[in-house]
């Protein structure tokens, strides 16, 4: 089971949860992080020190959660094969439903 990264991550990029993903799943985009379903493991421990609550599980996410569950899964679909957010030498691009996003309650 992957997780998911929802609204409350937009322009937060804590960082916490990639700094404890242990498999290098969570890239950071321009204005928040993505999790690569392929790559995780299922872990759970970026939910545990995620200060905003923004990590999921994606069988438990809110429906509301949908769009970004499936807009990371088409950012990693249009990268092809990744290597670890690591492995990167620059964020990956926000889909066009984050990057014009307005945050809820701005």
């Amino acid at each position: 089971m992957s997780y998911v990264v929802g609204e409350p991550c937009i322009d937060v990029m804590d960082r916490s949860c990639m700094e404890e993903c242990p498999v290098d799943a969570i890239y950071p985009g321009e204005r928040m992080a993505y999790i690569n379903p392929a790559e995780c493991i299922g872990c759970g421990s970026c939910m545990a020190v995620c200060p905003t609550q923004a990590i999921r599980p994606a069988r438990k996410m809110p429906e509301s959660w949908q769009p970004f569950r499936e807009a990371a899964a088409s950012l990693f679909d249009e990268l092809g094969e990744t290597f670890g957010a690591g492995a990167r030498d620059e964020p990956v691009p926000d889909p066009p439903m984050v990057a014009g996003r307005v945050k809820a309650g701005r």
